[in-house]
C-alpha cells in the first residue's frame, strides 16, 4: 500500500528552522536597506538560472531558498528604498511582511462562511466608510478593480470580475432601466441593499472620472486609448540582432523586431513613443484581434497590454 500523500514538510523541525531563518533575513534586509545601492542591474548569471528549464525532481525548501538569496533577493526594483524617486510605489513595512506571511498561513477563501478573515474585510470597508463620510447603510460588494471603484461611486453597475481596463467605460455607464421603470441593481449587488452614493455629487462625478481615465494610455497623438490584457505572452520580449542573435533589452529607442523566447515568434515595430512600443504580431498571437497592436515596454521588452491601431 503506497504511503499517504500530503502537503506537511517531511521534517517540521527542519522547516521551523528555515521560517526562523527566513524571518531573521527579511528583518536584516528592511533594516539595512540605506546600507545598500537603490538598484542594481541583474547580473547574467542571475539570469539564466531564472531561466532554467523545467525541473523533473523537486530540490527541497531549503535550496529553492539559497537560489532566492542568490538570484531574487539582491535584485528588487529598490522601491523600499528611502533614496527611491523613480516612482510612486509604496513601500512596506516589517510588520506588514509579517501580517503576509500570517494570512498566507491562513489562506481564507472570504468568498463566504462565517470565519475572522470576513470580519477583517468588512471592518476595512466600515473604516473605509466612516474616513470618505458615507453613511452606514451604503457598503456594498464589487470587484476589486479601478473599474469597481468607479462603480461604487457612479451607482449600481455591472461586476468587473477582470482586470482588463477595457470594459471600464462599459462599465461605468448605468445599467438601464427595468420594465418598472426603476434600474436594476447589476451583478455586483446583492437585491435589497443600497448602493454607496455620493455625499458630495460634484466630488464623486470628478472621482469616478479620474478612475475610469487611469484605465487607459496615452495615444502618441495625445488622446486617451483603451487597453486590454494579452494572453499567453513571455516574461519578455528578447532583441532580434541583425546576426540573427536574441539579446536583452535595454533602454533607450524601441527596437526591431522582438522575438518572442519561448517559440521564436517575431513582432515587429509600427511605431513608438515614450519609450514604448506599438508591435504588429502574427493573427490570432497573444489574443490581438484586427486592427489591434501589443504595447510593449521597449527598455524591459515586458508587455503592456493590446490597444488599437
Amino acid at each position: 500500500m503506497s504511503p499517504e500523500e500530503s502537503l506537511d514538510p517531511e521534517n517540521w523541525n527542519e522547516m521551523r528552522r528555515l521560517g526562523h531563518r527566513m524571518v531573521d533575513d527579511a528583518m536584516d534586509y528592511l533594516e539595512r536597506v540605506r546600507e545598500r545601492p537603490v538598484w542594481q542591474p541583474v547580473g547574467d548569471a542571475a539570469k539564466a538560472a531564472l531561466r532554467a528549464p523545467l525541473p523533473v525532481k523537486g530540490q527541497g525548501p531549503a535550496a529553492v531558498y539559497e537560489d532566492f538569496l542568490r538570484d531574487v533577493f539582491p535584485n528588487g526594483m529598490g522601491n523600499i528604498h528611502p533614496r527611491f524617486w523613480g516612482w510612486v510605489i509604496g513601500t512596506g513595512t516589517p510588520f506588514g511582511a509579517l501580517a503576509d506571511m500570517l494570512a498566507s498561513t491562513m489562506n481564507p477563501n472570504i468568498g463566504g462562511g462565517d470565519q475572522g478573515p470576513n470580519y477583517v474585510e468588512l471592518q476595512t470597508l466600515s473604516w473605509l466608510r466612516e474616513m470618505l463620510g458615507y453613511p452606514a447603510e451604503s457598503l456594498r460588494r464589487a470587484g476589486g478593480s479601478r473599474c469597481a471603484c468607479a462603480s461604487a461611486i457612479t451607482g449600481p453597475v455591472e461586476r468587473i470580475s477582470t482586470s482588463s481596463c477595457a470594459r471600464c467605460s462599459r462599465a461605468a455607464a448605468p445599467s438601464p432601466p427595468n420594465r418598472r421603470g426603476g434600474r436594476d441593481p447589476g451583478l455586483g449587488v446583492r437585491s435589497g441593499r443600497p448602493s454607496m452614493r455620493p455625499a458630495v455629487p460634484v466630488t464623486a462625478a470628478l472621482l469616478a472620472v479620474l478612475l475610469v481615465a487611469g484605465c487607459s494610455s496615452t495615444h502618441p497623438s495625445g488622446g486617451k486609448e483603451l487597453m486590454r490584457d494579452a494572453i499567453d505572452v513571455p516574461t519578455h520580449f528578447l532583441v532580434l540582432t541583425p546576426r540573427g542573435t536574441a539579446v536583452e533589452p535595454v533602454p533607450g529607442s524601441c527596437k526591431n523586431p522582438l522575438i518572442d523566447p519561448r517559440d521564436q515568434t517575431k513582432i515587429v515595430l509600427v511605431r513608438s513613443s515614450e519609450d514604448r512600443g506599438y508591435y504588429r504580431v502574427p493573427p490570432g498571437r497573444y489574443g490581438v484581434g484586427g486592427g489591434e497592436l501589443l504595447l510593449v515596454e521597449c527598455g524591459t521588452g515586458r508587455v503592456m497590454g493590446i490597444v488599437k491601431r
